[in-house]
């Protein structure tokens, strides 16, 4: 189904805004699941409580755009 880093530009400036006030998450809670399934018009496979546990790729790339968040200031959209 792809990536964050994919589908990072799409996401809505809330769901984002989560993932970086939260880049130790490593499972996503389902109203952010939801939100990411609704972006890229499918299903990422969530568990029976539709949490989604992230890969290490999608961690360390929300963790980088954390550190990008901290260094440059409040602004998510860039």
């Amino acid at each position: 189904m792809g990536s964050m880093e994919q589908w990072w530009g799409q996401l809505d400036s809330a769901t984002r805004q989560w993932l970086v006030e939260n880049p130790g998450c490593v499972i996503l809670p389902r109203t952010v699941v939801h939100a990411i399934n609704t972006v890229i018009h499918g299903n990422l496979g969530e568990d029976q409580h539709e949490q989604l546990e992230l890969s290490d790729e999608d961690r360390q790339f929300i963790r980088s755009r954390a550190g990008q968040e901290q260094a440059d200031g409040p602004g998510i959209d860039r």
